[in-house]
């Protein structure tokens, strides 16, 4: 498996952990909401799954921008690996790429 694509896959597991992390919240206030469970047992559970929940939501934000990374490292290896190519994008921050040809690199004003 190539690295984007297990990276991809990454994020996509942790963001199924999330989903199922926000079911169980949701299915922790509704038994102290209909009074199966008491708040002293509440509570820490609660913080339980908001503390998990932050955790991956930063693991998911980490491997999203490793992602980014490493596609643009990608683009900068092939771009130089090929003899033929031409002008090619680098995107060096959202909305604003960069234009490589050969001896030259500008930016672009304008949003692509």
């Amino acid at each position: 498996m190539e690295r984007n694509e297990k990276r991809s896959f990454d994020t996509a597991s942790l963001e199924k952990q999330r989903l199922q992390l926000e079911k169980g919240k949701s299915r922790l206030i509704d038994s102290y909401a209909d009074g199966i469970i008491e708040k002293a047992d509440f509570e820490p559970r609660m913080q339980q799954l908001k503390s998990r929940l932050e955790q991956i939501e930063q693991q998911i934000q980490e491997s999203r921008r490793h992602g980014a990374t490493q596609s643009e490292l990608f683009l900068v290896i092939n771009a130089r690996s090929s003899p033929t190519s031409g002008a090619v994008i680098l995107p060096r921050s959202p909305g604003f790429p960069s234009w490589k040809t050969s001896g030259t690199c500008t930016s672009r004003l304008q949003p692509a």
